[in-house]
């Protein structure tokens, strides 16, 4: 993850690096915006407010807490 901050940081240094990293913020927001991505965000909040998963997960974590406490 260093690699990637020094990256960006070595991008901003010139012009054309600030906009190119401008343009790719504003189609990273569009493409965050667009109708597909607003269905998957629908059905992605739909899976994990489902009881079913929520209470799997739940069993898990007492079945891993039971056995941390062996």
């Amino acid at each position: 993850m260093p690699w990637l901050v020094k990256a960006l940081l070595l991008a901003m240094k010139t012009k054309r690096g600030r906009e190119l990293l401008f343009a790719g913020g504003l189609g990273a927001i569009e493409i965050a915006r667009s109708d597909r991505a607003r269905q998957l965000y629908t059905k992605a909040w739909e899976a994990a407010a489902a009881p079913r998963p929520r209470q799997k997960a739940a069993k898990l974590a007492r079945n891993a807490v039971a056995k941390v406490k062996r």
